[in-house]
């Protein structure tokens, strides 16, 4: 016989309507987002949750992406798509024997990175794998950009992620130029890709960056210049108006010495390291050494700090401004901006596993090169850095010498 079946839900709560004003992404209560159901965002307990009768209902506050920062990165990947599709097929083309008819000016600047790949003859497959090898060609080719999608030079917007990727790369390889210490993190070269001028280096250090990568390359890139150029400056102003970040200051304002330098505008960058120089020193970046690791006879505008991390980061762009500095100091016969005998930083940092506030006394650093029998010159146990910085004071000493010379015998 078959049994009846009682379908009286008096008993029950009504079950929530599904239809309602939606709720903040991210703010779902926990069960809600397990079961993948439409939470109301009720506190303390859902409208699901106590229909279900549900043992707990708990908020946890999820970090949501924007969505335009996720569509802007969804965008510069498919600029990288599309341009590293439209090289490959611009290489099958030329190589089959067709022409390529150039629309305009700026196009044929862009390609001008295809020049090594267009003068050499190749047995065209019609493979996936050959359009591969020549778009690796491509990639190594000197000079290769990608063509200037968009508007962003023209507007305060970071450069498109594709183009990042390629300065870095390129600043990397002549990174030597100006200081030897190993790669930076894997974090820092990520963080140039954020668009928000908050998070990872200044601004002006990204730009100064992206304006040697440049230098360092002509052809294409050369019409890039102004713009960073333009930037850094604004930038740097920016950054010393707010006082932010000042050892990010420091290092693009010693770039943008060094950019001048290799333009051949020597005057303009002994100008700008000596202002440097003085900046750090002000930041009390010349006397980082033990036991306080801070100026003590002076005030300086870096606050006290024990950490390694932190003083490793300073006694690196300390020598990096030095060397700058007395390179262009030499170049065009300059004084020097700070006495020898002043300056106390260390060479490098010290050990990790001794004590930083218990270590040998420093005094002039740099004049203790030229002492007899000096520990200073002994370079058995020193980095490519110190021994570039050592070398550089010397050369600073030996010029200064040569004029000293050359002047006496003239006064004769």
């Amino acid at each position: 016989m078959p049994t009846s079946l009682n379908l009286d839900t008096g008993s029950l709560p009504p079950f929530p309507p599904l239809k309602g004003k939606r709720i903040k992404k991210g703010t779902a209560c926990t069960a809600c987002r397990t079961k993948k159901r439409r939470c109301d965002g009720a506190k303390p307990r859902c409208t699901l949750c106590v229909h279900d009768d549900e043992p707990e209902c708990t908020h946890t506050v999820m970090k949501v992406t924007p969505r335009t920062l996720v569509l802007q990165r969804r965008v510069a990947d498919l600029e990288a798509q599309i341009l590293s599709l439209q090289a490959a097929l611009d290489a099958t083309n030329i190589g089959s024997g067709s022409v390529v008819q150039q629309a305009s000016h700026s196009t044929s600047a862009h390609r001008a990175g295809l020049v090594e790949v267009l003068n050499r003859n190749y047995d065209l497959p019609s493979s996936e794998k050959y359009i591969r090898n020549i778009h690796q060609e491509l990639r190594l080719a000197q000079g290769r950009i990608p063509p200037l999608l968009g508007s962003w030079w023209s507007t305060n917007e970071s450069p498109p992620s594709g183009l990042i990727t390629h300065l870095v790369e390129l600043f990397v390889e002549e990174e030597h130029q100006h200081t030897h210490d190993p790669p930076r993190s894997p974090e820092f070269y990520a963080s140039l890709h954020d668009p928000s001028p908050d998070i990872g280096p200044h601004p002006a250090l990204r730009n100064a960056m992206f304006l040697v990568a440049c230098d360092s390359h002509p052809g294409p890139l050369t019409s890039l210049e102004p713009i960073f150029l333009r930037r850094t400056t604004n930038y740097l102003n920016l950054a010393l108006a707010r006082v932010d970040r000042l050892l990010d200051f420091i290092e693009a304002y010693t770039l943008l010495a060094i950019y001048y330098m290799f333009k051949g505008r020597s005057l303009q960058g002994a100008h700008s390291s000596a202002a440097i120089m003085t900046f750090a020193v002000a930041c009390g970046l010349h006397a980082v050494r033990p036991p306080e690791w801070h100026p003590i006879d002076s005030p300086a505008l870096l606050p006290h700090t024990f950490c390694r991390t932190e003083l490793r980061r300073r006694i690196k762009v300390w020598w990096m401004a030095f060397t700058t500095n007395r390179l262009c100091s030499s170049a065009i016969n300059k004084n020097r901006d700070i006495e020898d005998e002043k300056i106390e930083t260390v060479w490098d940092m010290p050990l990790e596993s001794s004590d930083l506030q218990h270590q040998q006394i420093y005094r002039s650093t740099v004049s203790s090169l030229f002492i007899r029998n000096s520990s200073a010159t002994y370079v058995h146990n020193d980095t490519s850095n110190v021994i570039r910085s050592k070398c550089i004071a010397m050369i600073d000493y030996a010029t200064r010498i040569g004029l000293m010379a050359v002047s006496s015998m003239t006064r004769r």
